[in-house]
């Protein structure tokens, strides 16, 4: 019910709402895409979230498909950026540069990093399985 309260107070028609309709994605129109064009076309493949939506917006293929709705945990940021910044931040080929320009992070796009990228391990558990560990191992120990 909560849901349904918040999608339409963000203007969404109620009987589509209720009717759950589902919508077929097309693959090569994601964020992630949109996003690798967006930083072929800057200097050094680097720029800030406002730099790419400004691309994004400029091309009219990509501009009708940016949702302009505020999200939900904050609503002075639209979903676009909100999408923007979760592909950023998902480290295929996309790094933080550690610079800031107009008070916003400056991020890098290298395609080569795509096929080099590694999953992060997770470190071991320590002790036996169905155990907790509890520490230092006594001397006295097996």
């Amino acid at each position: 019910m909560a849901t349904l309260r918040s999608r339409m107070s963000q203007g969404e028609d109620p009987e589509e709402v209720l009717n759950k309709k589902t919508h077929s994605k097309n693959r090569s129109m994601t964020y992630k895409t949109w996003v690798a064009k967006a930083f072929q076309s800057l200097p050094n493949s680097q720029g800030t979230v406002k730099e790419i939506g400004a691309i994004l917006f400029a091309d009219p293929n990509i501009a009708p498909m940016l949702d302009l709705r505020p999200t939900v945990w904050r609503k002075s940021v639209p979903r676009w950026s909100a999408s923007i910044t979760g592909t950023l931040k998902a480290k295929d080929g996309f790094y933080n540069t550690g610079l800031k320009r107009d008070g916003l992070v400056v991020y890098g796009y290298d395609p080569q990093a795509i096929n080099t990228a590694t999953k992060r391990k997770r470190t071991p558990k320590k002790g036996q399985a169905g155990l907790p560990y509890l520490g230092k191992r006594s001397k006295n120990a097996n």
